[in-house]
C-alpha cells in the first residue's frame, strides 16, 4: 500500500498511476479473497476507525466533522443513550430493542461487535411478535411490523452465517422467507443467495434474481451488487448503476467489480485512476489483516501517545485518511506541548 500510494501521489517516487494500480490491484484482490472466504454473502466489515478530531468536536471546530454528531462520538452521551434503550428494552419497548439489536450487531466505537448480545435482544422480539407457530400477531402497529421483518430476517441471517449460533441453513431459510415476505432488504438478498447456491433448496437462478431485484426496490447494498452481477451480461447499464450506487454507499464487493470493469476500458488514463480509487477503497477499508489502526487506537486509548502517533504516522504512510488526519492531530498536539515546556 505504501508503494501504491507513493506512485499516487508522487510522494518519493515518480507518478505513475499504471504503477499505483498495480499494487492496489494486488493488495484489494487479497482482501476480497479474504472476504469471500468467510461466512456466506462475506465476511464483517473491520471496526469503525475513529477519528480523533471528533474527541474535540471536529477538525474545523464544533461538530464541523463528517462524523462529529455528538451523540455518537461522544462517550458519555452514547452511554446515556445506551442506558435509556436498555432500561425501555428491559420493559418490552421494541423500538429500543431492535436499537440494541442493530448496535451489537454491526458494532460500534463505543459497543464492540457482540452477536450473542443481539441473539438475546432478537429472540426477545421473535417471542412478543410472533407466535410459537411462526405466525405475527395480529394488531401490531407499524414500527412492530418493521421491527418484527428485520428480527426474523437478522435471525435467519445469523443461521446462514453462523453469528452467535451454529449454522442451520433450515432455520436460516424459514426465518428469511418470513422476514423477505415482509420486504425486509436483507432477508431478500440473503434468501436470494440461497436459491442462487443452492443452499437448502434447488438452484433455482430466476427466483434468486427476482428477490436480489426486490431487494433493490428496498435499496439494499448487497443486494444492489447480487442483482447487477446476475444481470451483467443482459443488462450491462443497468448493471453498472446498481454497482455505483451500492460502491457510494460503502458496499466493499461493489468497489471491486467496478474496479475490474474500469481496467478493461477503453480510456487508459480515465479508466485507470477510476480503478485506482475503487481499489484504494478495498485496501483501506477492507484491511482484516494488515492495518496498523487497531493498534494505534489501543495505544491511544491506553494514554501511550508516542506508540499511538508511530502507529498513525505508519498509517499515514500507507495513505490511510484516517492515519492521516490522526497523525497530523497527535503531531500537532505533541508540537504544542513542546511550545509549552519552552
Amino acid at each position: 500500500m505504501m508503494q501504491a500510494f507513493r506512485h499516487l501521489t508522487g510522494i518519493g517516487a515518480p507518478v505513475s498511476c499504471k504503477e499505483s494500480l498495480a499494487y492496489y490491484q494486488s493488495v484489494a484482490r487479497k482482501a476480497i479473497g479474504y472476504y469471500l472466504s468467510g461466512p456466506p454473502l462475506g465476511r464483517a466489515p473491520p471496526p469503525y476507525r475513529a477519528r480523533l478530531s471528533d474527541d474535540n468536536s471536529g477538525a474545523y471546530g464544533v461538530r464541523t466533522g463528517p462524523y462529529s454528531l455528538y451523540k455518537i462520538n461522544d462517550r458519555d452521551a452514547f452511554e446515556e443513550i445506551l442506558e435509556y434503550h436498555l432500561h425501555h428494552a428491559r420493559k418490552g419497548d421494541v423500538k429500543s430493542s431492535i436499537t440494541l439489536v442493530d448496535l451489537y450487531y454491526h458494532g460500534h466505537r463505543f459497543a464492540p461487535r457482540s452477536h450473542a448480545v443481539a441473539l438475546v435482544y432478537i429472540r426477545q422480539i421473535l417471542d412478543r411478535l410472533f407466535t410459537r407457530r411462526g405466525d405475527l400477531r395480529k394488531d401490531l402497529v407499524q414500527d412492530e411490523v418493521n421491527a418484527a421483518a428485520q428480527a426474523a430476517g437478522m435471525y435467519g441471517l445469523m443461521h446462514l452465517r453462523g453469528e452467535g449460533v451454529t449454522t442451520d441453513a433450515a432455520a436460516a431459510l424459514r426465518w428469511l422467507k418470513i422476514g423477505a415476505n415482509m420486504g425486509h432488504g436483507a432477508s431478500l438478498n440473503a434468501l436470494g443467495f440461497m436459491y442462487q447456491k443452492g443452499i437448502e433448496v434447488p438452484v433455482n437462478s430466476e427466483r434468486a434474481v427476482d428477490l436480489f431485484k426486490r431487494a433493490v426496490e428496498k435499496k439494499h447494498q448487497g443486494g444492489q451488487v447480487n442483482y447487477a452481477m446476475s444481470i451483467i451480461d443482459a443488462h450491462p447499464q443497468v448493471a453498472l448503476t446498481n454497482l455505483k450506487s451500492a460502491a457510494v454507499s460503502g458496499h466493499i464487493l461493489a468497489h471491486f467489480h467496478l474496479a475490474e470493469i474500469y481496467t478493461t476500458m477503453g480510456d487508459p488514463e480515465t479508466s485507470c485512476h477510476m480503478a485506482v480509487a475503487s481499489y484504494r477503497f478495498i485496501a483501506e477499508h477492507g484491511d482484516w489483516l494488515h492495518s496498523p489502526i487497531p493498534n494505534a487506537y489501543a495505544a491511544y486509548e491506553r494514554g501511550d501517545l508516542k506508540a499511538a502517533t508511530i502507529e498513525y504516522m505508519r498509517a499515514a504512510e500507507m495513505g490511510y485518511g484516517v492515519g492521516q488526519l490522526n497523525a497530523a492531530l497527535l503531531l500537532e498536539r505533541a508540537a504544542k506541548e513542546c511550545e509549552y515546556r519552552d
